[in-house]
């Protein structure tokens, strides 16, 4: 077993919740959080997470991100082997 690195797009409900928002990825300790203006003050959230390829992992972060409090949504940008 090996690796992988894996990338999402979130985006807040809302400019208010950002700052909340960031706080809870951070809980989740990412390889790496970057910002992204969007419009108007919003930004999206790039992460990237580092885990185990056997089953499941990923399908857990995704369902633990979807949790978060202050999430509007989820999109994955990518998964490649490290």
């Amino acid at each position: 077993m090996g690796m992988v690195l894996v990338k999402y797009e979130v985006l807040p409900e809302s400019i208010e919740s950002m700052e909340k928002l960031e706080e809870n990825l951070k809980k989740l300790n990412p390889k790496s959080i970057e910002k992204r203006p969007i419009a108007f003050g919003l930004n999206a959230f790039e992460v990237s997470f580092v885990l185990d390829d056997k089953g499941g992992e990923i399908d857990k972060l995704e369902k633990r991100l979807e949790e978060l409090e202050g999430i509007g949504s989820v999109k994955s940008l990518g998964v490649t082997l490290v």
